[in-house]
């Protein structure tokens, strides 16, 4: 799963990298997100002028059957514009879940020293050699240390 030519990088440059990406993904994001906005606007005032032509199509008939055909195609028209009011409601909360991800990455980055940034590449290497991750070390030790207080 890993590159070996990673781990010839310098931490250094594998931080600015890291942060480029990200800082370049924050800029482009915001607009992204306006735009969805504007979009979801949009979709809510079609489903929500749809659902009033039913309605005023159901009123105008004043108590005789409304025309089947008609009554099919609004209320078609209605399940279409809310299958796009949700399909861009989804695109909108990943534009916002990909920002947060992206600038609570930045933050996590932007305080990374070199020091920190080698023990993970140490880490990266010790998996690489076939060895524990960080994580799977981290869980052994709390399983053993819960072993311990139940002794």
């Amino acid at each position: 799963m890993q590159d070996k030519s990673l781990l010839e990088v310098s931490p250094h440059e594998l931080l600015d990298i890291i942060l480029t990406k990200r800082e370049k993904d924050a800029i482009h994001l915001p607009k992204e997100e306006k735009k969805r906005d504007e979009e979801l606007t949009r979709a809510y005032k079609m489903y929500n002028e749809s659902k009033t032509a039913l309605a005023q199509l159901l009123d105008s008939t004043s108590g005789t059957e409304a025309d089947p055909l008609k009554r099919s195609q609004a209320e078609n028209v209605i399940e279409e514009n809310e299958t796009h009011r949700k399909r861009v409601m989804s695109r909108l909360w990943r534009v916002r879940s990909h920002l947060k991800e992206t600038l609570a990455a930045i933050e996590y980055w932007s305080v990374m020293d070199e020091a920190k940034l080698t023990t993970l590449l140490e880490g990266a290497t010790r998996v690489n050699e076939g060895g524990l991750s960080t994580f799977a070390m981290n869980k052994s030790a709390l399983s053993e240390q819960g072993d311990d207080s139940h002794a």
